[in-house]
């Protein structure tokens, strides 16, 4: 049971909570927005990255969106689950020699782009964690899923205007 009652509102259980501060979630979905879809990375590799890092930071809402990762990953996206791991476990004592590692895959400005990833999605699943939002119901689960496919096409085929 959440620490905090959602709103009678729509959204997701998690955003029926942060609603409570109308302008953040707004914000916040802005935000989520522009990092899951902009940018060069692909957004099924950042999908892998939040899924990846859920029950470390302790999101029961946010492990339950995506499903079971698959049993392989490719390279790139095995590389930066690692690095999420790796910031989870302890961002402070990272070996400088990782940076190496991730410019085998990833540019500069894609480390930065993973970077600020993996810190809005520990931010935003601590605090799923924190109010204990509790597993996402099938419709969040659908939302999720047809959200990302959206977002996705407009990732592939941005237009002006």
């Amino acid at each position: 049971m959440p620490h905090i009652k959602p709103l009678a509102t729509e959204g997701n259980s998690y955003f029926r909570i942060l609603g409570c501060l109308p302008n953040v979630a707004a914000g916040w979905k802005s935000l989520d927005a522009e990092l899951r879809f902009g940018g060069s990375l692909d957004p099924e590799l950042k999908e892998h990255v939040r899924r990846s890092m859920a029950l470390g930071v302790g999101c029961e809402f946010c492990a339950t969106l995506g499903g079971p990762p698959p049993e392989t990953l490719d390279p790139k996206v095995a590389l930066g689950v690692a690095y999420a791991q790796a910031l989870i476990d302890d961002h402070r004592h990272l070996d400088p020699s990782l940076f190496d590692v991730l410019r085998t895959e990833f540019a500069d400005a894609e480390i930065v782009e993973l970077t600020m990833w993996i810190c809005f999605m520990i931010a935003g699943q601590m605090f799923g964690a924190v109010m204990d939002v509790g597993p996402a119901t099938e419709e969040d689960i659908e939302d999720f899923r047809q959200g990302l496919v959206a977002g996705a096409q407009r990732h592939a085929s941005p237009t002006d205007g």
